[in-house]
């Protein structure tokens, strides 16, 4: 009887994460996925990038993200635009390059997310992407 409304309210708070629980899952399962801290060092990755590009999760957890960023890319409107927008709070969407293991370029469209924290500041960086390089190849 007591705290019906709080615990309809968690009920319904719990309902929601666990759909947001899944289409996580679901994303991560099928596209590739970067995380960075707010100094764009990478946390995770997950075994689609891994395979993208050829690394082990060792090799990139802790390292900068521009350690995998060709140099001239970061004089490109797409890598300005994506800090740009992580500074701002807003999510970008467009394609990005990065090196390879073997130094080759893979292609990805991705959308790059920031997540902040309860005090509102940057608390990590959320990427989702496909690999379009045989597209671009192609192309």
């Amino acid at each position: 009887m007591f705290n019906t409304g709080l615990k309809k309210e968690l009920q319904a708070q719990q309902a929601e994460l666990a759909i947001y629980r899944q289409m996580e899952v679901g994303m991560d399962a099928q596209m590739l996925s970067v995380t960075l801290d707010p100094n764009y060092r990478i946390t995770h990755v997950n075994a689609n990038f891994l395979k993208t590009l050829g690394y082990t999760a060792d090799h990139l957890n802790g390292r900068a993200m521009d350690d995998i960023v060709p140099a001239y890319v970061k004089q490109l409107d797409c890598y300005r635009n994506l800090i740009a927008a992580m500074k701002a709070g807003e999510s970008v969407v467009d394609n990005y390059r990065f090196l390879k293991v073997d130094s080759g370029l893979a292609w990805v469209r991705a959308i790059w997310y920031p997540i902040m924290g309860e005090d509102g500041k940057l608390s990590q960086i959320r990427c989702f992407g496909t690999d379009i390089t045989e597209a671009i190849e192609r192309a």
